[in-house]
């Protein structure tokens, strides 16, 4: 089937006092927090075998990027950037069917993906101005949020004819840069299906000490497009 969805995500970076020594003119510890906010819109062909089936995608993005500290190099209004993006996913997964439920019993995905726009460029340019940088570059690198890989397990259960529940959960790695070790996600989805119509909800929990994401969720809607005549969408 190709499923077509577009939605609404949020990623946070929450509450954390930044250190920055380097520099005579902005040294001491500062308060941060900002948050990306985007629509996304996404297409994913998927397949389904006896025992596994597979998926991949691509997905498109656009929002802003706001920030607010108490450095001197945030403005006490803050930061407000335009961002947008594009990003490639695939997975696969070993299946256990009956009647009335679908169960992904290991489902493993990678992801990549990467932002454009202002706020791309305030990166690139505080980057390119030395140690200044540093409390900046600590929260928001340049390779943050690229990778992703997860294992989680996904059961969908039938109810009547035509309707359906959909709750999983999962275990993953996200790299966000190298001063982040041991960066575990704990992942939640939920979601209720009607004939070709899915409305999914994904939550991540970051499970680091100490917790660099404050808050990460995405919502979306679905429809489900079959590519096989006669193929039901129940």
């Amino acid at each position: 089937m190709l499923q077509i969805s577009a939605g609404y995500s949020k990623l946070g970076i929450g509450d954390s006092e930044i250190e920055n020594d380097n520099d005579l003119v902005y040294s001491g510890d500062y308060d941060y927090r900002s948050t990306i906010d985007y629509g996304f819109a996404e297409i994913v062909y998927g397949r389904s075998h006896k025992r596994f089936s597979y998926a991949f995608g691509l997905t498109g993005m656009y929002g802003s990027f706001r920030a607010e500290s108490s450095s001197p190099v945030v403005s006490s209004r803050g930061w407000k950037y335009a961002t947008y993006g594009l990003g490639a996913k695939a997975n696969i997964s070993y299946d256990i069917n009956s009647e009335k439920v679908s169960l992904r019993v290991a489902q493993l995905q990678v992801g990549v993906s990467r932002d454009f726009g202002e706020y791309g460029e305030l990166r690139d340019e505080w980057y390119n101005v030395g140690e200044r940088s540093e409390m900046f570059s600590v929260t928001h690198p340049q390779g943050a949020l690229v990778y992703n890989v997860s294992l989680s397990i996904i059961a969908n259960f039938k109810v009547g004819k035509y309707s359906r529940i959909r709750l999983g959960g999962g275990i993953g790695y996200m790299y966000v840069t190298e001063i982040y070790e041991n960066s575990i996600t704990h992942q939640f989805d939920c979601g209720l299906g009607y004939k070709a119509f899915d409305l999914i909800g994904t939550f991540v929990i970051q499970g680091s000490d100490p917790a660099i994401i404050d808050e990460a969720y995405k919502i979306g809607l679905g429809y489900r497009i079959p590519l096989k005549k006669n193929q039901t969408l129940n």
